[in-house]
C-alpha cells in the first residue's frame, strides 16, 4: 500500500523517540532507587545511633518508592523487558501464538487506560491537599499514576505500530 510507507516511518521514529524516552525513565527510575535507598538508611542510622528521627524522610521514600515503581514499569513496558510467563506461547502453534499475544496486548490496553482514566480523576480529587509531612502537594505526587499508565498506552500502541506484531518491540 503505497500510503502506508509514510505512517509506517512515522510510527518507527515515533518509537525510536518512545525508546530514548523509555531509556531516561529506566535511568530516572535507577537515580529515584537510589534516593530511596539512602533515606531508608539515614532514617535508620538517625535512629538507631542518634536517637533521632528524621521527619520527612519516611514520607519521601514512601513516594520515592512508588515513583521508581511506576516510573520502572515504564521503562520495561517499552522495551518488554517485563516479567511473562510464555510456557504457553512454546506449546501453541505460530497462528494460536500471535492470537495470544493481540490478546495480551488488548489486555494491557485496557488495564493501562484505565489506570490512566482513574488516575487523572485520582489526581484532579487530589489536587491542592497537602501530604501530611512534608506538604507537597498530592495530586502532583500522585501524577506519576496517570501520567505512566498513558505512556504505557502510547508505548504499546507504537511497539505494536513498528514491529506490526503485538506484544513485541523493535
Amino acid at each position: 500500500m503505497p500510503g502506508g510507507a509514510p505512517v509506517t516511518k512515522i510510527a518507527m521514529s515515533t518509537a525510536a523517540a518512545i525508546q530514548r524516552v523509555g531509556r531516561w525513565l529506566g535511568n530516572v527510575a535507577s537515580l529515584i532507587t537510589a534516593l530511596f535507598f539512602v533515606l531508608i538508611c539515614a532514617q535508620v542510622v538517625a535512629r538507631y545511633f542518634l536517637h533521632t528521627s528524621i521527619t520527612w524522610s519516611e514520607e519521601a521514600a514512601r513516594y520515592a518508592f512508588a515513583w521508581a515503581t511506576l516510573l520502572g514499569a515504564a521503562a520495561v513496558t517499552v522495551t518488554a523487558e517485563h516479567y511473562a510467563v510464555r510456557i504457553v506461547d512454546t506449546l501453541l502453534g505460530p497462528r494460536s501464538s500471535r492470537l495470544l499475544a493481540m490478546l495480551r496486548l488488548l489486555l494491557e490496553l485496557a488495564f493501562f487506560a484505565v489506570v490512566a482514566f482513574y488516575g487523572f480523576r485520582w489526581v484532579h480529587r487530589l489536587w491542592g491537599a497537602g501530604t501530611p509531612v512534608m506538604q507537597l502537594n498530592q495530586g502532583m505526587v500522585y501524577a506519576v499514576v496517570p501520567v505512566t499508565a498513558l505512556f504505557m498506552v502510547v508505548a504499546l500502541l507504537l511497539a505494536r505500530t513498528a514491529s506490526n506484531r503485538p506484544g513485541e518491540t523493535q
